[in-house]
């Protein structure tokens, strides 16, 4: 293994199928509901029924995928996603085209967990028999594990990292935002790399979806971080950012998703339709706030009532 760099699944995905959502299983499970074990059971039978299969690293798409591709290759390390349909998945494992989430959507399974009593942490852990994630860190054959996850992904797997010995904190790198941060357990804060909004005022600028991976390649293309111990890795990430002043964000007004929808069907003829565009205009223009992973799903509803 040596060094190995965890990343987040996208909702953006290549060869989407068309049977993709899980409604069979959807129905099932409240009718046979009595544990987790057996929600996760069903759900395991949903992705044997889904046709098709390729490597996870083809799967997903978008720009943390590309940042934490391009630094994985420059680590000469092993990837792996951090999904919660799928659990730890690693690069080169062949895998269906599903569509299951933490984030609100039509297929969240944060709704069936409140049924169950449970969060997305015990979910992870049933998911992947246990703390994955300490397994990887804390196998002999590990050199370090780089891991780049937005704040929702490491509230997943909190649990998980709770079981990390403090003795292997060495190995652990943790990049996130500083929301992200207040989800790590408090013995590995020290692994979580100081990086902020001062990230803005670099050439690795992007969205918040992607911070997390793009701190990470700043860490390794930019610091030769992966060549310091940690307290070095810590000093090395605040005086990069302390050259830095954040850049000034603007104040956006928060809609529902009805209400976003209706200004970008207002607007779709003027932008042909463009996702880009429409994003940019939302962003703007309006001054709306939108997530880009809220934005595609709006969008992409959108698009196939106006082409139906």
């Amino acid at each position: 293994m040596d060094v190995l760099l965890f990343t987040n699944c996208t909702n953006r995905k290549r060869g989407r199928l068309r049977d993709e959502r899980p409604a069979d299983w959807y129905r099932a499970a409240p009718a046979e509901r009595g544990t987790l074990a057996n929600l996760a059971r069903l759900w395991r039978k949903e992705l044997s029924r889904l046709k098709g299969r390729l490597p996870a690293n083809e799967l997903y798409v978008g720009r943390s995928v590309v940042d934490a591709r391009k630094t994985a290759g420059l680590l000469g390390a092993t990837m792996g996603f951090v999904s919660a349909g799928l659990g730890l998945t690693y690069a080169s494992t062949l895998v269906p085209c599903y569509d299951l989430t933490i984030s609100p959507g039509p297929t969240s399974i944060s709704p069936l967990l409140t049924q169950y009593g449970s969060t997305p942490a015990d979910w992870w852990m049933e998911l992947n028999g246990g703390p994955a994630i300490t397994r990887a860190v804390s196998d002999d054959r590990t050199r370090a594990v780089f891991l780049a996850l937005p704040s929702g992904y490491l509230e997943m797997v909190a649990v998980d990292l709770q079981h990390c010995a403090t003795r292997y904190a060495e190995k652990l790198r943790i990049f996130t935002s500083e929301k992200g941060r207040n989800a790590v357990p408090e013995h590995l804060q020290l692994c979580v790399m100081p990086y902020d909004d001062r990230l803005e005022a670099t050439d690795l600028s992007g969205t918040r979806t992607d911070f997390p991976q793009r701190a990470l390649r700043h860490f390794v293309e930019r610091l030769n971080g992966n060549g310091l111990s940690l307290a070095e890795s810590v000093v090395a990430v605040e005086h990069a950012m302390a050259g830095l002043q954040a850049r000034h964000t603007p104040r956006r007004t928060k809609l529902s998703d009805q209400e976003i929808a209706q200004l970008l069907r207002a607007n779709w003829s003027e932008n042909n339709g463009s996702s880009s565009r429409l994003l940019r205009f939302l962003r703007d223009q309006a001054q709306v706030a939108c997530e880009q992973g809220r934005f595609r799903r709006i969008w992409g509803e959108l698009r196939e009532e106006i082409s139906s």
